[in-house]
């Protein structure tokens, strides 16, 4: 492994590698139906769709003009974000959607009209696409949405749905019938919330759920992954709900108690600029993947926290 590229392993051996694809700067991944979608950060932002199995190339897509930085996939159809203004040399203004099957870009285009900003992340459930970042999106007849948003998917028009964080929003996951966001907010719904906050995916409302992130000059919640009972939270923060945690936390899915797990301390009071920026999760580990300074800058793995 490279300078600058490192690995963490806590007492776990990592699986055999039956295909790597060698390519800079990947942002954003999503896996679905058989196939790994990678957005990515070169030239040209491409947009990958590899078979899960082989590695090979599942069907050509178009390439954006600039980056692609988030990714959903449902109904048959591809959802990206990104800085791009161009995708396959027709206008797209940092949202874009393209067909699984055939590549073929769609009319879909829920344009950021204000060309400031850009989407970071992105989750869907049904016909709905859920969209977090820095963006300020005026499509439809429902208004501006600044820094989160639910997208008709098949119209690319807002909801009326308006949750007006004070801050970007980095991460969304949805998990059952909740949405979980994270990002550098204070205040979300008119409520008061500290980088982190839970929906009702059916009412649009917020739920009491806050585990209480702190960090004296720059807080966010850059990366959320859920597991059962537990919600994992990456980000650059010192505690949460009073108690010291460098940067990786975990928190009671139903009441944000926060728990007992802490992996990151050690190292996130030596090089606070080790902050987890995506996370994936499972019942037997935790998979971080962190940016930093060149020494702290890879993948990390970890058991799972005990709920």
């Amino acid at each position: 492994m490279g300078p600058g590229r490192w690995a963490r392993w806590a007492g776990y051996r990592a699986p055999a590698v039956s295909w790597a694809q060698i390519v800079p700067f990947v942002n954003t991944l999503a896996l679905n139906n058989g196939r790994v979608y990678a957005g990515l950060d070169v030239g040209n932002g491409d947009l990958l769709a590899l078979d899960a199995a082989t590695g090979s190339a599942a069907v050509s897509l178009p390439s954006a003009n600039s980056a692609v930085t988030a990714l959903a996939v449902g109904g048959g159809t591809i959802y990206f974000g990104g800085i791009f203004m161009t995708v396959g040399g027709t206008a797209r203004n940092e949202f874009a959607a393209v067909d699984a099957a055939t590549g073929t870009l769609k009319s879909w285009a829920p344009n950021d009209t204000y060309g400031q900003g850009w989407a970071l992340a992105m989750a869907i459930s049904g016909n709905t696409l859920i969209a977090g970042g820095s963006f300020t999106l005026s499509n439809g007849s429902n208004g501006t949405r600044k820094f989160l948003a639910a997208i008709d998917a098949t119209t690319g028009a807002v909801t009326p749905w308006n949750p007006a964080p004070n801050g970007y929003v980095d991460a969304v996951v949805i998990d059952g019938s909740r949405l979980y966001v994270g990002g550098s907010f204070s205040t979300i719904a008119g409520q008061p919330r500290a980088q982190a906050a839970v929906f009702d995916l059916s009412s649009g409302a917020l739920l009491p759920w806050d585990p209480g992130i702190y960090e004296p000059a720059t807080p966010t919640v850059k990366a959320i992954a859920v597991q059962g009972s537990v919600v994992y939270l990456g980000g650059k923060f010192t505690h949460v709900g009073g108690q010291p945690r460098g940067n990786l936390a975990a928190v009671d899915a139903d009441t944000a108690a926060v728990l007992p797990w802490s992996p990151m301390t050690s190292l996130s009071n030596s090089d606070p600029n080790a902050v987890p920026s995506t996370l994936a999760a499972s019942d037997t580990v935790v998979v971080a993947g962190i940016n930093g300074t060149p020494a702290v800058t890879g993948v990390a793995f970890y058991p799972p926290a005990s709920p």
